[in-house]
């Protein structure tokens, strides 16, 4: 037999080698396995639907709308926030998803057949968020779409007043709820690998993104307003509003503060899991 004969058991060692993209599929696979991911994302999109529904079909029917709302009510007199009512719920229905994913393996015990078999950590977690955002990102856009298609028709029916997807800042605001959404869901997904557990991460993002801020308010003085503006749900009402509230960041400024809470959270995530033993 000819030296230049491959044998049929000859392996190619190339091909087995590990690579970012099958550790992306791997953990593709993983997440659309969980059959409850598939009912969050459901509910993300009725509460935004049905809420936004509701809310438009109770101002139709107000002939004078209150002054004083309760607080993270939407703001009644902003179509836009009317049928994108629902997004506060949504907000905690992702956030919640978030941090299942990330803290799910480790009450498992699953992260360490995980991190054997792919023993550059920051690769699993890089390819966890990847994932979790490819799956997130269409649903929070269907339902935006959904809520602003079903809930403009019925102001416009009353009499009350609506806005189109063209008018000036109403896309920008539209996107921006939905990158509300989105990067939410990651903090969740971020904190539940930095804690390791599902609990300790959605109290702490429930506490972080909306109960601090409204706390806050309420008990800092006046002059330290400017600085509530960098908590990341009010540095996120300057672009998911058509016009930013007084007091708040401009668009540009919340996008840029809210995706520096997002850096942090990954980067705690990353130097958590790759500093601590599975």
């Amino acid at each position: 037999m000819s030296a230049a004969t491959t044998s049929p058991r000859a392996v190619d060692h190339a091909s087995l080698r590990l690579t970012f993209g099958h550790v992306v599929r791997h953990e593709w696979i993983k997440l659309t396995s969980i059959r409850s991911i598939w009912w969050f994302l459901v509910a993300t999109v009725g509460s935004m639907v049905v809420f936004g529904v509701v809310a438009s079909s109770v101002v139709a029917g107000t002939e004078e709308i209150p002054e004083t709302l309760p607080p993270g009510a939407p703001n009644l007199s902003e179509p836009l926030s009317v049928v994108l009512g629902g997004s506060g719920l949504a907000l905690l229905i992702i956030g919640v998803l978030g941090a299942m994913i990330g803290a799910r393996e480790y009450g498992s015990g699953m992260v360490r057949t995980t991190l054997t078999a792919v023993p550059r950590r920051l690769w699993t977690l890089g390819a966890k968020v990847l994932c979790f955002v490819a799956v997130l990102t269409p649903t929070v856009l269907l339902s935006c779409a959904m809520a602003f298609t079903a809930g403009m028709p019925l102001l416009d029916a009353a009499g009350k007043e609506t806005v189109a997807i063209t008018d000036d800042g109403v896309l920008g605001a539209v996107l921006g709820t939905a990158g509300y959404l989105v990067g939410v869901g990651v903090l969740g997904l971020c904190l539940g690998v930095a804690f390791r557990s599902v609990a300790a991460s959605i109290g702490t993002l429930v506490g972080v993104v909306i109960v601090l801020p409204q706390l806050a308010s309420m008990i800092v003085p006046e002059e330290w307003d400017g600085v509530l503006a960098y908590l990341p749900s009010n540095a996120a009402s300057s672009f998911t509003a058509v016009v930013p509230p007084d007091g708040m960041l401009s668009a540009a400024g919340g996008v840029a503060v809210f995706v520096a809470w997002v850096v942090a959270a990954l980067v705690w995530a990353a130097v958590g899991l790759v500093r601590r033993d599975a």
